[in-house]
């Protein structure tokens, strides 16, 4: 259950994010952001704290996100190569199955290798 400070920034995150696409300053991307899908995109927010950083999923691939936030389901390898790669497109093949197979090796469950995977990826892109 979200504390009362949670979800007021939720809400807030929210406002921001679709005051953005009202005023066109963000833009839906054209296809999920993991399966390339172009139908019924939607917006996820991963840190409400970011409201205009957003993942562009497909209504499937939002579904599952959510389920394996919720459920701590088990780790999905194919998942985070995805990750890598929308994130590294010109990584060799090579590169991004030894990032999976560390990754593996540190998660225990979806919800760490996700929140760690994502973290990793957001030093990269800042470095």
């Amino acid at each position: 259950m979200l504390t009362d400070t949670e979800l007021e920034l939720r809400k807030h995150a929210r406002s921001i994010y679709q005051r953005a696409l009202d005023s066109g300053r963000l833009k839906p991307a054209d296809s999920c952001g993991r399966c390339g899908s172009s139908e019924n995109i939607h917006g996820h927010h991963d840190d409400y704290e970011e409201p205009l950083a957003i993942l562009w999923l497909c209504a499937s691939c939002h579904a599952r996100r959510h389920s394996l936030l919720r459920d701590k389901a088990t780790f999905d390898p194919d998942w985070i190569r995805h990750l890598f790669i929308v994130f590294h497109p010109n990584a060799p093949q090579s590169q991004a199955d030894e990032y999976v197979a560390r990754q593996a090796a540190r998660a225990t469950d979806a919800l760490e290798s996700f929140f760690v995977i994502e973290e990793i990826i957001k030093a990269v892109k800042d470095a």
